[in-house]
């Protein structure tokens, strides 16, 4: 691989060093796009937009939704997911 840009910086340019450094950092917890996370996006804007049967469209007919966090262990089908998404999604 070749260097394309190659930035130096004297000690007394430390804050602009950081800046630049922060600005090429990627963000750790982002997810890249994929599938999932566009699906995902998807069923958020149709459960803003109020339109719980374009988020049904979305989920698949055989869905399973799991919940294992301790003291919850839910379990559904569907509608289960359906509902969730309806409740996780601010002012849906």
């Amino acid at each position: 691989m070749r260097a394309r840009r190659f930035d130096q910086y004297d000690l007394d340019q430390l804050d602009e060093a950081l800046a630049r450094f922060a600005a090429l950092r990627a963000d750790p917890l982002r997810i890249p796009p994929n599938a999932a996370t566009r699906a995902i996006d998807r069923s958020i804007e149709r459960a803003r937009a109020g339109d719980g049967v374009a988020v049904r469209a979305l989920v698949a007919p055989d869905a399973v939704f799991e919940d294992r966090r301790h003291g919850l262990h839910a379990r559904g089908g569907r509608e289960e997911v359906v509902g969730y998404v309806g409740r996780i999604v601010p002012g849906a």
